[in-house]
């Protein structure tokens, strides 16, 4: 979460090192419950990442928490949201608040206006920039799902943010580990693990000695690599047990509908490619893309960073992700599936398989 300054602060429970150990507390006595149970409407909240929320600042909107199947206001608008109140969610193991449908572009604009300033400030660490950027991408990519919908201006703000976080893990690679987030609730599965797609995308790149100039194009195309869900029912995407055959085409199907909208948005062919093409397996036996010609070196890189992160991160139907090692080990037993000469450079100094 971010102060009033714009600057990334870390709170208590970031820093335990028994995060697992924590039990989420007793509802706190200052909860206030939104309506009786049987007048709430979920429907007219937002989830958001508390990350996204200022500290020691008055709120532009109320926050409110899941407790239950209830929703009860945290904090009110005019409200100041403390460290002490911030700690208090993440050592709940709370990853998300939620906001009302109609205050969202309000806490989108406040927050643009926070971290615009922040960036002026001389005393921002790397650490800080990133979490910024990191933070920005986290509020657009839910704006996205939220109106399902991508317009160029929106576009236009993926592809600033791109060439940023390409930049900070070129100029400074200790900084991809820090960024690289695993939270518990599964509703904001599709937000974060675009982002580590992103970060993870650059770093397998430089192995493979990409010119620098192509990183912040591979960035876009990873930030951009799942907009076609956007399309596809909620409902198929968050589903725990598994895909029945019509459903599993359903969900193919958004490399298709990515490409066209990233193409109707003019984004470079290497982007669409990406979109289109990161479930192609290299053998050919399966190719969601439709196509038939090679497979794009960008969506390559992808293909491996999307199912490693995947694999290491928790999932309805994978509660306990596997590590880094077993991810890597079962990858490299999916034989044709991936390009061999690039999932043989992943972790092969044992950096990435830190992260």
């Amino acid at each position: 979460m971010y102060n009033s300054n714009g600057i990334w602060v870390s709170t208590a429970a970031e820093d335990s090192k028994d995060l697992e150990k924590i039990e989420r507390p007793a509802t706190p006595p200052h909860l206030r419950l939104v309506a009786t149970e049987s007048e709430q409407d979920l429907s007219q909240y937002v989830s958001i990442p508390i990350e996204l929320l200022p500290m020691e600042v008055p709120l532009p909107y109320s926050v409110y928490v899941r407790i239950g199947a209830k929703l009860v206001k945290f904090r009110s608008l005019g409200d100041t949201l403390t460290h002490e109140r911030a700690s208090g969610l993440v050592k709940g193991r709370v990853d998300s608040v939620f906001i009302s449908r109609a205050e969202w572009d309000s806490m989108l604009k406040a927050m643009e206006g926070y971290l615009a300033e922040a960036e002026k400030s001389s005393q921002m660490t790397i650490q800080q920039h990133g979490e910024n950027v990191r933070s920005l991408l986290v509020a657009y990519q839910r704006d996205m799902e939220i109106k399902k919908n991508m317009e160029k201006v929106l576009y236009e703000r993926f592809k600033t943010l791109a060439e940023r976080l390409a930049q900070l893990v070129i100029d400074h690679p200790g900084v991809a580990n820090t960024l690289i987030r695993r939270y518990q609730d599964h509703g904001l599965y599709s937000i974060n693990h675009t982002i580590n797609v992103a970060i993870y995308s650059i770093s397998i790149a430089q192995k493979r000695a990409v010119p620098k100039s192509s990183l912040r194009l591979l960035s876009l195309a990873a930030l951009t690599h799942n907009i076609g869900n956007i399309f596809i029912p909620k409902e198929i995407l968050t589903k725990a047990s598994e895909l029945t055959v019509r459903e599993k085409l359903v969900l193919d199907s958004h490399v298709q509908h990515g490409a066209k909208l990233l193409t109707r948005l003019g984004a470079p062919q290497e982007v669409i490619l990406t979109a289109q093409q990161h479930h192609d397996r290299m053998d050919g036996k399966t190719r969601p893309s439709g196509g038939t010609g090679p497979i794009h070196q960008f969506a390559r890189i992808v293909a491996i960073a999307d199912v490693f992160d995947a694999m290491t991160s928790p999932r309805p139907h994978q509660p306990i992700p596997l590590t880094p090692l077993k991810a890597l080990e079962r990858m490299r037993g999916m034989e044709g599936k991936f390009d061999p000469t690039i999932l043989n450079a992943v972790g092969s100094n044992g950096s990435d398989d830190k992260k």
